[in-house]
Parts: C-alpha cells; sequence; structure tokens
C-alpha cells in the first residue's frame, strides 16, 4: 500500500490549523550518501520507503511519479511515503511513520484528521480496517 499525502489535522472548533510539520514530505535534507532525509517525519525499523523526484542513483526506482511500485503522482506536492500493513508470510511485520505535533491535543477538542491512500499498481491486496 502506498501512503499519498499523510495529513492535514485540523481543529474543526477554532480557526483550522494545521498541526503536522512537514505534512506533504516536501522539506528534506541529504543523507551522507546523497539521497533526502524527510524532516521531522521518523520511521520504524520496517523502513517505509520515500519517493520523489529527487531520489538519486542507484535508487531510482523510487522517482515520482512512474517507480519500481507502478505510476502515481503524489496528491500535493511531488513526494510520498510508501509502507506495508501487512505481510502474510512475515505476521508481525508492520510499516508506519510517525512525527511529533507542533501543538499537544486537548482533552475534549474535536480535532479532523485527513490523508490520502493509494493502493500501488504492483499490489493487489488492501486492508480496509
Amino acid at each position: 500500500m502506498r501512503l499519498l499525502l499523510l495529513t492535514f489535522i485540523t481543529s474543526t472548533v477554532l480557526q483550522a490549523q494545521n498541526l503536522v510539520p512537514n505534512p506533504s514530505f516536501e522539506d528534506t535534507t541529504q543523507f551522507s550518501n546523497g539521497q533526502p532525509k524527510v524532516i521531522a517525519w521518523q520511521t520504524n525499523i520496517g523502513s517505509p520507503d520515500y519517493f520523489s523526484p529527487h531520489i538519486l542513483p542507484p535508487f531510482d526506482g523510487y522517482k515520482t511519479p512512474v517507480n519500481i511500485r507502478g505510476n502515481q503522482a503524489a496528491y500535493s506536492g511531488v513526494a510520498y511515503f510508501g509502507f506495508g500493513v501487512f505481510n502474510g508470510n512475515r505476521l508481525n511485520e508492520r510499516e508506519y511513520l510517525q512525527i511529533k505535533l507542533n501543538d499537544s491535543l486537548r482533552k475534549g477538542q474535536y480535532y479532523e484528521v485527513e490523508f490520502y491512500l493509494s493502493l500501488a499498481d504492483s499490489f493487489h491486496n488492501a486492508m480496509n480496517s
């Protein structure tokens, strides 16, 4: 499964505000090998894949929009993450992203979470919950 544009978390009571830093994964620094490292986002050991037109060889297969998983443009901007939520061969393997929000969530406050998912062309199954 491919994650397209994670997240706009907004408050629905007051004026909407985005609590997620770098929500479209566009802000990056460089690893020592020259590949982009997405600012503020952390991944687990399963290591979700970062797709961007700024990927350098030998990782050309992770460019956008055409890459090793198919053809998918980002919902906004040019980058997205791909991650697996189920692997029938390794039942406990999960990939995920995490980030520290710009502000704490408050008890009794309503929040809206919105993100976009797209099943990769090279996959045939998806989870519905």
